[in-house]
């Protein structure tokens, strides 16, 4: 009996590799529906494991009769057209056309239907956020947010619009859904460019963002249930659903403890009901022969962790389906229905304890205050529910384990009073850029001397990065002196100046910071030993006389 059980696992292994090797890389999405993505197991696909939720309707195109592939770009907007539009609590909003020319949708879901930012902003509650389909090839976010949106306009689901704003984009990525891939159709990963906003699509949903701040955001994906498990233990995945809130460090203690206190137990209260299978969020990383499992990175350009930094409760939910085709559809999209509906009624019900942790994270910075500007780590060894192909019974794993929560400090640097870009950085393109990240952005007016600091790079390295990709790191030293700033120069204020989302500052401007844009192209300049990066950090023991300041165009 061993030896035919052994015989089975090398047989699942060999077809898994084999398909992986022989899969195109693109998959159109009525191909992607139509066929097993990952061959047929029974401890993948088990009914009995991941079947249907008993009486868990959801009313959304892709659950048509007959219906075999997933929502199209066409029935997406007749939907909104049809069933959510003609709501009095809805505007639809198109954003704009993404690269290959599709429209990308915003619903906003107030309780009087208004909304203009101004009136939004007046009602004064807090703007949960859903931001689907990030990830083309993860499409049960984008589902599930059409199902929540026929229940906040048709069900008494509607009650939380009393206590809190709705905004919704059900498709981030409506190219990379048509085609079924990860990426835009640029080739670029739109979760990591939350900063640097490369992306016209990333772009685009920025100017959304700032119009409507977000107290909270739910971040819709998908996981791998096989792949990389498979090959290297010979197991899949046995949860339902992965979450994280952000890790990144520089985030506000407040948002963390929110996100602890009232987020984690109402979501795992939630899914425990319906007898959904959780565990916090993470991935198999694979260098070489080496292979460690982590939690979701704390690169700051990941939406979890930019939108963190900015100022809001920011949680990653993501249900297991990449590489599933269609199978356990209802389940995966009823597991994302269930989530977005106890985020909503816990903010509801907790509306002034949210915004009270906003205005905590946003408080204004203050001089002395040490910013962790670079960070190892720590590993440990965790057990990880999972399910072996071979049986199909359950089968926990002994992983090494690296936590993002568990870091140690190597680089640490006091808040400046500002960073300085010089005139000929002070494009309308940068300028733009900024604030599109939230910041606001000063011309100085006159020129000045200040105390500053300068960086020079001191080492350049390649450290491996997420799923194995290579991260390029910029290490400097920092250097004190006076000097004249020119007039014309960019001043981004700290500790000195109106700043409310001043944590994505040190975040975009501290080289040493993992995602940080200082040295790269959006500076215009690339990094190289002994550089003087085109930045400077505005400091000193003593008052800072504020420069003269003249409006942006």
């Amino acid at each position: 009996m061993q030896l035919m059980k052994f015989h089975l696992l090398i047989a699942i292994l060999a077809s898994v590799s084999a398909f992986v090797r022989a899969a195109p890389a693109v998959l159109p999405v009525t191909q992607a529906a139509a066929v097993n993505v990952v061959p047929v197991a029974p401890s993948l696909m088990s009914k009995e494991r991941f079947g249907d939720l008993p009486g868990f309707a959801i009313e959304t195109p892709a659950f048509a009769a007959n219906k075999k592939d997933y929502t199209t770009e066409a029935e997406l907007s007749q939907f909104l057209q049809r069933k959510i539009a003609p709501s009095p609590h809805v505007s639809w909003r198109r954003l704009g056309r993404t690269a290959a020319g599709r429209d990308m949708h915003l619903l906003v879901v107030t309780q009087d239907g208004r909304s203009d930012p101004l009136s939004v902003a007046a009602s004064r509650k807090p703007n949960v956020w859903f931001i689907a389909q990030q990830h083309g090839n993860e499409p049960a976010g984008a589902e599930a947010s059409l199902e929540l949106l026929r229940r906040l306009v048709s069900t008494d689901l509607k009650q939380v619009l009393e206590r809190v704003n709705v905004m919704v984009v059900p498709r981030a990525n409506p190219d990379g859904a048509a085609t079924a891939q990860r990426e835009t159709a640029a080739k670029f990963d739109m979760n990591r460019d939350h900063l640097s906003h490369t992306l016209n699509e990333t772009q685009k949903l920025h100017t959304a963002l700032n119009d409507y701040p977000p107290t909270v955001v739910i971040d819709a994906h998908e996981f791998i249930a096989a792949g990389r498990w498979v090959e290297r233990y010979g197991v899949a995945q046995a949860s339902d659903v992965l979450f994280q809130t952000a890790s990144h460090p520089g985030v506000g203690d407040s948002l963390k403890k929110a996100a602890k206190e009232l987020i984690d137990p109402a979501l795992q209260s939630a899914w425990n009901m319906y007898g959904l299978k959780h565990f916090g969020y993470h991935t198999l990383n694979v260098t070489g022969p080496q292979s460690f499992v982590q939690m979701g990175g704390n690169f700051s350009g990941i939406g979890r962790n930019a939108l963190g930094l900015m100022g809001a409760v920011s949680i990653l939910i993501e249900t297991r389906g990449v590489g599933l085709g269609k199978e356990n559809y209802p389940r995966r999209v009823a597991t994302h229905v269930i989530s977005m509906m106890a985020v909503l009624k816990t903010t509801a019900a907790n509306a002034d304890a949210f915004r009270a942790a906003q205005r905590e994270a946003r408080r204004h910075a203050t001089a002395g205050t040490e910013w962790t500007v670079d960070h190892t780590a720590l590993r440990e060894t965790k057990q990880l529910p999972m399910v072996d192909l071979a049986t199909g019974e359950d089968k926990t794993i002994t992983v090494e384990f690296q936590n993002s929560l568990m870091i140690s400090p190597t680089v640490q640097r006091t808040l400046p009073a500002a960073y300085v870009l010089p005139p000929h950085l002070a494009s309308a393109a940068m300028i733009a850029k900024l604030q599109a990240v939230g910041l606001n952005v000063s011309r100085m007016s006159t020129s000045q001397e200040l105390d500053l600091e300068s960086y020079t790079v001191t080492q350049l390295r390649q450290e491996p990065g997420e799923f194995g990709a290579p991260t390029e790191r910029v290490l400097t030293e920092t250097k004190r002196f006076k000097k004249i700033v020119e007039a014309g120069s960019i001043w981004i204020g700290i500790t000195q100046g109106y700043q409310p989302q001043w944590r994505i500052a040190p975040a975009l401007f501290e080289p040493e910071s993992v995602g940080s844009l200082v040295g790269s192209k959006w500076l215009g300049t690339e990094p190289a030993l002994g550089q003087v990066l085109p930045v400077l950090r505005v400091v000193g023991t003593g008052a800072v006389v504020a420069p003269q300041f003249e409006p942006l165009d």
